[in-house]
């Protein structure tokens, strides 16, 4: 399929069958309803069921919301759709007993149905798949909802003529069945959160006051109310007239069922070729707004051929037209005029507008109907059609008008990416007003939005509006005209930057200064800027001037790469790594092993800008790197260096402080050509993990500390093998479950683990992978004796040292005290809250970091007002916290202290005084910081403990 990722087909070929499956069965089932109807009282009852059907739907509509809103959706998305076909079911029992209400009841039933199927059908859409999918998939779901409804269209007259209309129903019936199967099987795993409004009770009053307040707020919405409501009234007051010729021509229910069904599929059909070959240039030429008012005008003309010709021919030429422009042109064009509504009120505006209006104006059609066929012949509602349809066009004018407004109130929220999801785009004739028209907006923030779209707009449109922002008084404007020169190439503009180099504000200088670097302007005109005030700007201009006069470099550049400031050097090496050259490369390897993360995600994107395959052998050491981000940065810059890097890389696996790194620079490169190394990494991996958790489950422990601290060494490092093995297997089949199984082993949500172990257990690498699943499900793993070599002889230093620590008799202890000094550290580290979640090899780099301080009764550890420079664990005794010296609080062993200033990089906000005899372990601003990027978990556990700070101070308060 073409846009869908591999992990993806699945899901896509899931959801489009769904589509399919539904609109095929409701295309057929409304078919062979209508005509069951049509053929027993024809269309005398259609008027009362209008009426019936705004209100039930208006009705079902709410209740459908208020249940999404209480019950689980992946309930309710299965649920639906059986309930349906029992109603159904019931339906065609009821057909052959005679009754002759159930006629009326199940057309009521295909009308509510067309409503309801909305709602899950999409709603399991939106659940499978995140915002970036929706935007490749939805047009792929829509159309195998349209390719469903042309086949169920089509079948519907061979199938009619093959089992009776009436037996139609039990086809519908069994398609809403394979429905349910297929969402059951989508929505498993992707339950929506039960709302919020469910702890409150369902308030239907209330969702419709908010849907009337967020309309009320907009005049584009409001006439589109208005002209919901009058479309839904002609809609039916066409749909009628049509579906009475046609009972008259066909009285035969079967062919009837066949007519009807063959003509909505040839409709729909055309509405396809529509939508995909006409509708684009329609939108782009006009835009969305007028092709909805053309939809208008398409009731106008059909309505007034009718007042003179209303034979069965032109009623059905103009039905044809009709549901062509409905389904190719008008639902896309009315879903992107609702799409600019900022997105937080788009769905209530959706459901609102469908709710209420559309609802009212279907029991309207039925009102009108029921009058006029008592009092007025059939060319006067024809007439009254014709005058509805005039005032349509005008409501749909007037939502047209309000269009820019409704555009100019979504860039005020600063929303930029106003179309995503939408068939449309910025080439949209109507946005393309909107946005020249907001450029000059009084709001500074309208216009800046709105210059950050000018680079989607033509190049002839864009030009001046962008000259003229360069020169606004405000400097976010300014900086954002600028970066749009460069995304759109606009060299003609040069001049005009190059007049901003002057400018006040510092990131306008740079975003001119990188503008006449990506532009190809003439670098002699940031030769003042090597000596600007602003680092970044010197830094930015120095970069693009040693392209031609390489002794920037070292004057400019080299001195700013070392300097204590980390963001500094991150600038410069950034700056360094964007020149070209040996004294470039020298500069930028120097900073690979920065204490800076910031630094070092630098040095490694400007390693593979400068020469990928000299930097290789750095990149590989790289490879070792604790942070998150580093690694990713360092693995993308392994993967310019291609094939040649394989060799490295996988000799990297074998080491065990590379191993991870390694694995995430396979992703990058064409590591099919070495499968058969991957494969025995991993095979060596899930060996060696099932080996640990042997051991690990045969250490007797007996309340002993540092045995309990193996044995937990030993399940961490056999978990971690586990991974290793997972992710290995990953790369063998590309497979994107494993992946996501990956992500989440370490949930702290039982279901989410056993999903992930289920995904591992139903992969193509299950064989080998099948011996992890009892260690992953944290069953024992027996073992009779630790064979205690084995221990001593790990092939992990870590393990080896805590052997040695459980082993060495306490009287020996004086004679290791450096090693059983870090390890002591381990122990009482494990008993701090906030490092409960690591694993004891993660405490051992912690213990390293970690400085020991003693305080007497009295001392003062940290001022209230200075720098805040170190975070503290209480090992003994208690620390006093004061402000203003005032007691605050107490912190005793265990607890952190010292914490709040470096997250917020501010001054102490308290003073830190030893209360008796007191000992801490300290950790430093940048160790605790890398601590942080390094372990999630350390960083929610520091969360909770700000959590708890603000409670305390609410509670003083």
């Amino acid at each position: 399929m073409v846009g869908v990722r591999p992990g993806e087909k699945v899901i896509v070929g899931l959801v489009v069958a769904l589509m399919f499956v539904a609109w095929a069965g409701l295309a057929l089932g409304q078919s062979s309803i209508d005509a069951l109807l049509f053929a027993r009282f024809g269309v005398e009852l259609l008027p009362l069921l209008y009426v019936l059907l705004g209100v039930l739907s208006a009705v079902v509509s709410l209740v459908v919301t208020g249940l999404l809103q209480r019950t689980p959706s992946r309930s309710l998305f299965v649920i639906i759709p059986l309930i349906l076909a029992a109603l159904l079911l019931l339906g065609r029992f009821s057909v052959s007993s005679g009754t002759a209400a159930v006629y009326g009841a199940l057309w009521l039933l295909a009308g509510v149905a067309l409503l309801v199927q909305g709602f899950y059908l999409w709603g399991i859409a939106g659940l499978v798949t995140d915002t970036r999918q929706a935007k490749r998939l939805f047009p792929l779901f829509a159309a195998g909802g349209i390719a469903g409804a042309a086949m169920g269209g089509l079948v519907t007259g061979p199938l009619a003529a093959w089992l009776g209309a009436e037996n139609l129903l039990l086809v519908w019936a069994a398609s809403l069945v394979a429905v349910a199967a297929l969402a059951r099987r989508l929505v498993g795993r992707h339950a929506a959160p039960v709302s919020a409004m469910s702890r409150h009770g369902w308030r239907p009053l209330h969702a419709i006051r908010q849907g009337w307040q967020v309309m009320w707020g907009s005049a584009m919405l409001r006439w589109l109310a208005v002209a919901a409501l009058l479309f839904s009234v002609l809609l039916y007051l066409l749909y009628l007239p049509f579906s009475g010729a046609a009972a008259e021509r066909f009285p035969d229910a079967g062919r009837l069922a066949g007519f009807l069904g063959t003509f909505t599929g040839v409709a729909t059909v055309m509405a396809l070729l529509v939508s995909v070959l006409v509708a684009p240039r329609l939108f782009a030429g006009w835009g969305a707004p007028s092709v909805v008012v053309g939809y208008g005008v398409v009731y106008v003309a059909g309505f007034a051929l009718l007042v003179f010709d209303s034979s069965f021919i032109s009623l059905a030429a103009v039905r044809f037209v009709q549901l062509i422009a409905m389904q190719g042109l008008a639902n896309s064009a009315w879903e992107t005029m609702i799409n600019v509504t900022p997105p937080e009120r788009r769905d209530q505006a959706r459901a609102f507008i469908n709710g209420l209006p559309a609802q009212a104006g279907t029991a309207l059609a039925g009102v009108l109907l029921l009058i006029g066929e008592e009092s007025v012949g059939q060319s006067v509602l024809f007439t009254v059609g014709f005058s509805l349809a005039l005032v349509a066009t005008f409501a749909s004018w007037r939502a047209k008008r309000g269009y820019p407004g409704a555009v100019v109130e979504t860039l005020r929220a600063g929303r930029p990416n106003v179309f995503d999801g939408s068939p449309l785009s910025l080439m949209d004739a109507a946005a393309i007003e909107a946005v020249l028209s907001a450029v000059t907006d009084h709001d500074p923030r309208v216009r800046r939005v709105a210059v950050e779209m000018l680079d989607s707009l033509p190049g002839p449109s864009r030009s001046e509006p962008m000259r003229g922002a360069m020169g606004d008084t405000d400097a976010t404007v300014r900086e954002a005209a600028l970066r749009s020169v460069v995304i759109t190439g606009e060299k003609g503009l040069l001049s005009d930057v190059i007049g901003m180099l002057t400018d006040a504000a510092a990131e306008v200088r740079l975003a001119a200064t990188q503008a006449i670097g990506e532009l190809g302007g003439d670098t002699a005109s940031l030769l003042p800027l090597i000596d600007d005030p602003d680092p970044v700007v010197r830094a930015q201009a120095a970069m693009w001037v040693s392209r031609d006069d390489p002794t920037v470099l070292g004057s400019v550049l080299a001195p700013m790469s070392i300097d204590p400031d980390d963001r500094l050097r991150a600038i410069a090496i950034d700056a360094i790594g964007r020149s070209s050259g040996g004294e470039a490369l020298r500069l930028v390897a120097a900073r690979r092993d920065d204490p800076s993360p910031m630094v070092r995600i630098a040095a490694a994107r400007g390693l593979a800008a400068i020469d990928p395959e000299r930097s290789l052998p750095s990149l590989v050491r790289m490879l070792a790197d604790r942070d998150p981000e580093v690694l990713s940065e360092v693995a993308t810059a392994i993967g310019q260096v291609g094939v040649a890097a394989l060799p490295a890389v996988a000799d990297a696996l074998d080491r065990s402080e590379t191993e991870t790194g390694a694995q995430l620079a396979l992703g990058k490169l064409p590591h099919r050509r070495i499968a058969g190394r991957i494969r025995w990494f991993a095979e060596r991996q899930v060996a060696q993990s099932r080996q640990d958790a042997e051991l690990a489950a045969a250490i007797v422990v007996n309340g002993d500390e540092r045995w309990i601290l193996l044995r937990d060494s030993l399940m961490a490092l056999s978990l971690r093998e586990a991974g290793n093995a997972v992710r290995a297997a990953a790369l063998l089949v590309d497979e994107s479950p494993l992946r996501e199984a990956l992500d989440n082993l370490g949930s702290e949500d039982s279901a989410q683990r056993a999903g992930a172990i289920e995904l591992i257990d139903s992969s193509q690498e299950a064989g080998m992978l099948r011996p992890l699943i009892p260690i992953l499900e944290g069953k024992d793993v027996t073992l009779d004796r630790p064979p205690f070599a084995k221990l001593q002889n790990h092939h992990d230093s870590w393990i080896r040292r805590c052997v040695e620590f459980a082993t060495t008799p306490g009287d020996e202890m004086a004679r290791t005290l450096a090693t059983l000094n870090l390890m002591e550290r381990v122990l009482f580290l494990r008993k701090v809250p906030l490092f409960a979640g690591l694993a004891p090899q993660d405490l051992e780099r912690i213990a390293e970091v970690a400085a020991e301080d003693a305080y007497g009764d009295g001392d003062t550890i940290d001022v209230e007002g200075e720098p805040g420079t170190d975070t503290h664990i209480v090992v003994s005794g208690a620390v006093v916290v004061t402000r203003n010296g005032s007691e605050v609080a107490r912190r005793g062993q265990g607890e952190v202290v010292g914490e709040m200033a470096i997250i917020a990089d501010q001054p102490r906000m308290a003073s830190l005084v030893a209360d008796g005899d007191v000992r801490l372990l300290t950790i430093g601003r940048r160790q605790f910081t890398a601590i942080l990027r390094e372990r999630p978990d350390t960083a929610l556990a520091v969360m909770r403990v700000l959590v708890q700070r603000l409670a305390e101070r609410d509670s003083r308060l």
